[in-house]
């Protein structure tokens, strides 16, 4: 019985320290904050980390049996191997393909959008692929460049009821957030005088981390496949500043928006 629990034990640890490194390397590179929150990263990863974490070492314990052959020891943690590696090439390799790639201010708020969201042709990106090289932060925060006359803004309309998800066309309109940031701000998000006081503690510590005024900062929600949160530039000129764990659902968003504070 010792035996087996030092054996499962040891795999448990190598199955924990390659999922960790894993997960690691899957935040830095590809879902940042708060986009592994956002974009359910943990969710995916569930199933993953049950077969590696949990059934690999378990079955281990199961198949460790004293008296047994090495040749049959050797033949069951082969089987064993396999069905860890699998499961982790095909989580990770899921997880990769759906990570986020560009974050678009559409309508009146920003939306990640994933691989999967994208054309599968890259030639049909435009100008994103620059776009992306460009960005100081990934993934890059750009917007869909508005219509520039009544007939273009019919189109985009037509073009957005058609689509469920964001249009893959509106990718080639894809740009700065700041070449268009005099049609950005006026959405901004229009918080109340009072706050609850869970979400003026985030604001507070936002404003003292980044040294900055609230009255000088315009806040829009941002859009994940599993939740939101909000995003914070500067509201003279549309420079980034960061992310904050405010829910931004609960607050309206209003062309007509008045700076708080």
């Amino acid at each position: 019985m010792l035996r087996r629990l030092k054996a499962a034990g040891l795999h448990l640890l190598i199955s924990l320290t390659i999922f960790g490194l894993i997960l690691g390397l899957l935040i830095h590179y590809c879902y940042p904050w708060p986009y592994y929150e956002i974009n359910g990263l943990f969710q995916g990863l569930r199933i993953t980390a049950s077969v590696d974490i949990v059934l690999g070492p378990l079955m281990t314990g199961l198949v460790y049996v004293q008296g047994k052959s090495k040749r049959a020891l050797y033949f069951d943690f082969v089987v064993i191997a396999v069905v860890q590696i699998g499961a982790l090439v095909y989580g990770v390799a899921t997880l990769y393909s759906q990570r986020p790639v560009v974050t678009a201010f559409l309508d009146r708020g920003f939306q990640t959008l994933r691989m999967s969201d994208l054309p599968q042709n890259k030639n049909e990106w435009g100008d994103l692929a620059r776009l992306r090289e460009q960005s100081p932060i990934q993934p890059p925060l750009l917007a869909v460049k508005p219509p520039q006359s009544g007939e273009e803004s019919v189109h985009m309309f037509g073009t957005e009821m058609a689509n469920s998800g964001f249009p893959p066309e509106f990718t080639t309109r894809l740009e700065p957030v700041t070449a268009h940031w005099a049609q950005i701000v006026p959405n901004t998000l229009a918080l109340p005088s009072h706050l609850p006081p869970k979400d003026q503690a985030v604001i507070d510590r936002f404003i003292q981390e980044h040294k900055i005024a609230l009255q000088d900062i315009a806040l829009f929600p941002v859009k994940g496949a599993f939740q939101s949160c909000t995003v914070a530039f500067t509201r003279k000129d549309g420079q980034f500043i960061g992310y904050m764990a405010l829910q931004p659902d609960r607050y309206t968003v209003s062309p007509f928006a008045k700076k708080h504070g």
